[in-house]
């Protein structure tokens, strides 16, 4: 986990810091004999990202339009309250660091009071946004945008995030995500992941 999160850090310090944070706040059980609330945690985590919440052969060509129209998407189905200031929080997270990962993945995050509940919004991208910096230079195609209200930005953010990176380092999660454009199969694919 330390590895994945300083990939997205800037600044190594913090990022090891983060790191730690995200290693305690994982569960730690046996697995014969998980705890009533894991059980419920991972219960949730199945069904996290809905299929409502995955948007295929999207015509965006920037990263501000992609966090845009994300933004835009989380008020219309309840997850955020204002456009604006979630727009704005991707923004600030940005400034910090991309969020461009390899092989056309990005995992924007945002923290703020606008958001109701933690989600997770996947966007798939018809041609790409080339200004989106990545680690490998490769356009970013495919997006998986992480929501988080401010009240579990220690915990909840810590544990999707790491979970998430986690996975975009298998090369079968990338293949699958990649080969498909069926809402239904990418939202399975990426719950898989969380639990």
């Amino acid at each position: 986990i330390k590895d994945l999160v300083w990939r997205l850090k800037p600044n190594r310090d913090h990022a090891l810091q983060e790191a730690s944070e995200a290693e305690a706040a994982i569960p730690m059980t046996s697995e014969d004999e998980p705890s009533d609330s894991v059980a419920c945690d991972q219960s949730a985590q199945s069904n996290f990202v809905p299929a409502s919440h995955v948007f295929v052969a999207q015509d965006l060509s920037s990263r501000d339009e992609v966090l845009r129209f994300i933004s835009s998407k989380a008020v219309e189905l309840g997850s955020a309250i204002d456009e604006e200031e979630l727009f704005q929080a991707f923004l600030r997270r940005e400034a910090e660091g991309t969020t461009g990962m390899m092989e056309g993945f990005a995992i924007p995050h945002a923290k703020s009071s606008t958001v109701q509940e933690a989600s997770a919004y996947v966007v798939k991208l018809a041609h790409g946004a080339d200004d989106w910096e990545t680690m490998d230079t490769a356009s970013v195609t495919v997006v998986i945008g992480l929501l988080i209200p401010e009240s579990k930005a220690g915990t909840e953010h810590l544990k999707l995030l790491s979970k998430i990176a986690e996975a975009l380092m298998d090369d079968d999660f990338r293949a699958e995500i990649r080969a498909t454009d069926d809402a239904e199969a990418i939202a399975r694919a990426t719950n898989a992941r969380l639990v």
